[in-house]
């Protein structure tokens, strides 16, 4: 069976490069953005964004996002965070532990995040890497050279944070910090999270509970030296994700996906707007960073586009359906996946019905065959 036009089209669209229409112009997706300071601007972040909860794993708890770091990329995220652990030997990303949820190498983690941004060169990319098992620097910084990043990663030259054009011209598009065991004089580009940024509270149950002072570093740390924390030069990292607490006291707690689209939105208590207006108040500035759980879930990006000022954004887009929700509803689709999701599509094109390229992304997006389009 052959596909008409349409279909064609469509199916080509979907194996169209996106630097083929990439607007080189447009900084961290938009032209307004290139002359503005990477600190003046509020940086959208997924937590723990190497951590997926997927049919595969049965949506485990352990996982805080429902897409990956680079498809996080392409909607709009720019700061990716995530732990490293040692297990057997290796650098891997898990969650607290790698029997919890095991998110792979680090060096494979960050040669995805390098291939994306091989085509997309007017992009910023900040990373946070919680390094709680103290890993040295030179070790994650040889894993850094493996995966081609750092060529990439930026370097303070002690005048402040330069615009994003000025990193973008000198390709220097890589933010690195580490929580733990960073050594500027070994490893230069693996910044000391400490000494750029503070952090609100992590350990959030309740939405009414969000504030803006900062509890880590412990110098800065307290609502009483919050006027300290903005006076050190740090940017204001808002920590925006909630906890449900299982044990309160063998202190056991795990995402809650149930409030994400009242967090991420602008209603609701504890809501993503209101608290980016509190704590750019509060702090006297514009940018910083906000780090979310399911960050595809609510409008999160649109609440940081209007706070950077940012209209009619370009080189971005949208995330696909949640693939929770798809799989409860259409688990017959899922369970006849692949090529027979492929034909079925096809044959609504044929038959005229409007299909949505997203549903050619989960028919097929995962799958790692070849297919002759006369033949579907």
């Amino acid at each position: 069976m052959r596909l008409l036009p349409a279909a064609t089209a469509l199916l080509s669209a979907l194996l169209l490069p996106l630097s083929a229409a990439y607007n080189k112009t447009a900084c961290n997706n938009s032209p307004s953005l290139c002359n503005a300071t990477y600190s003046d601007i509020l940086h959208l972040g997924a937590h723990n964004v190497a951590f997926v909860r997927t049919a595969a794993n049965g949506w485990s708890e352990g996982g805080n996002q429902y897409f990956n770091a680079t498809v996080a990329l392409s909607a709009g995220v720019r700061l990716l965070q995530s732990q490293l652990h040692v297990d057997n030997g290796s650098v891997k990303l898990c969650h607290t532990t790698c029997d919890i949820l095991d998110g792979g190498l680090l060096k494979d983690w960050l040669s995805g995040i390098n291939t994306w941004l091989s085509t997309r060169p007017s992009e910023v990319v900040t990373i946070l890497l919680v390094n709680d098992d103290k890993i040295s620097a030179e070790t994650i910084g040889g894993i850094f050279t493996a995966a081609g990043l750092d060529t990439l990663a930026y370097v303070p030259d002690g005048t402040g944070w330069p615009t994003l054009q000025a990193m973008i011209d000198k390709k220097k598009q890589v933010v690195a910090f580490l929580s733990n065991a960073a050594d500027t004089s070994k490893v230069p580009y693996l910044l000391p999270e400490w000494n750029y940024i503070f952090e609100t509270d992590f350990e959030v149950s309740d939405p009414a509970n969000y504030t803006c002072y900062a509890t880590r570093p412990s110098a800065v740390a307290g609502k009483d030296k919050l006027s300290t924390a903005v006076a050190s030069g740090r940017m204001g990292f808002m920590n925006r994700f909630l906890y449900d607490q299982i044990s309160t006291t063998l202190k056991l707690y795990v995402p809650n996906s149930t409030y994400a689209a009242a967090l991420n939105g602008n209603s609701g208590v504890g809501n993503l707007k209101d608290g980016v207006a509190q704590c750019s108040q509060q702090w006297g500035r514009q940018g910083g960073f906000a780090l979310l759980d399911f960050v595809n879930v609510g409008t999160p990006m649109d609440i940081v586009d209007a706070h950077n000022n940012v209209t009619n954004p370009e080189n971005r887009e949208a995330f696909p359906p949640n693939p929770k929700d798809a799989f409860s509803s259409n688990k017959n689709i899922y369970k006849n996946g692949g090529m027979a999701q492929i034909r079925r599509l096809a044959a609504q094109v044929k038959s005229g019905q409007t299909v949505k390229k997203s549903l050619f992304i989960i028919g097929a997006g995962s799958w790692m065959g070849t297919f002759n389009i006369g033949s579907v």
